[in-house]
């Protein structure tokens, strides 16, 4: 038996586990948020009475298949609301307030597009290749909807 082995401690490998479950979660809530940004569903909600998920798509013309599955990650990520009586969803004013385009408190979702840019850059880690074709193919740096750019 080694001495590494002799020290392990069960509970404290779980605890960890636990926490390391709690990040990937919150990173999907986070690559969601930049989601909800980026294709105005935040803002869309922002105007609304509790809706369905066909409302909502219908609202922010989008398909209503991936709506639903957004606002599945919203739910239980604590940003969206659901009455599962009424089957409605809803986003609350003190939400909204740092979640939309010209909020009260400042547009926080638009700093989630870093997470969800910097998930598909393992290759630009290498050396020499940092700027490498991920920039140019990438829709937030090659004309796609960016606060950044002011569009």
């Amino acid at each position: 038996m080694t001495a590494e082995s002799q020290n392990f401690a069960p509970s404290t490998a779980e605890r960890f586990a636990e926490t390391v479950a709690g990040i990937i979660n919150q990173g999907a809530v986070a690559v969601s948020l930049s989601l909800g940004h980026r294709t105005g569903l935040f803002d869309t909600m922002a105007g609304m009475a509790p809706a369905g998920s066909v409302e909502i798509a219908a609202a922010a013309d989008l398909a209503e298949r991936y709506v639903r599955e957004w606002l599945a990650v919203m739910v239980t990520g604590g940003v969206i609301d659901y009455d599962p009586e009424t089957s409605r969803y809803h986003l609350p004013s003190e939400r909204a307030a740092c979640l939309t385009r010209g909020a009260a408190l400042g547009n926080l979702a638009i700093y989630a597009q870093h997470v969800a840019l910097t998930s598909g850059r393992r290759r630009s880690c290498r050396p020499r290749s940092f700027a490498g074709p991920g920039s140019r193919h990438n829709p937030v740096f090659a004309g796609g909807r960016s606060e950044h750019r002011g569009v």
